[in-house]
């Protein structure tokens, strides 16, 4: 395995910014052909995803993969200080 090639690899796709890097790993993953892959063994592809995510992990909770965002935008926003109390069990008082 050409270590040098990989860590370019992952140097070049990280350039492109954060949900880019997001997109192309789950591409990578699915087997999908990136430019900046071209010529890699498997082996060194497997590294380059490896190196990918563990570079990602650093920024956890601050750049998540678009659909972990998309799944959190379709969340309803209560912005309402007001307690419905119909429905609600009486409390004991």
């Amino acid at each position: 395995m050409n270590r040098k090639l990989v860590d370019q690899c992952v140097e070049n796709l990280c350039e492109k910014g954060c949900q880019s890097v997001w997109t192309d790993i789950r591409a990578l993953e699915a087997g999908e052909a990136l430019a900046e892959v071209d010529g890699l063994s498997t082996a060194e592809r497997m590294a380059v995803i490896s190196e990918l995510k563990a570079v990602m992990s650093v920024y956890e909770g601050h750049c998540r993969p678009t659909q972990d965002r998309d799944v959190e935008r379709r969340r309803p926003d209560v912005h309402s200080s007001v307690v419905p109390t119909h429905g609600l069990p009486a409390r004991d008082g």
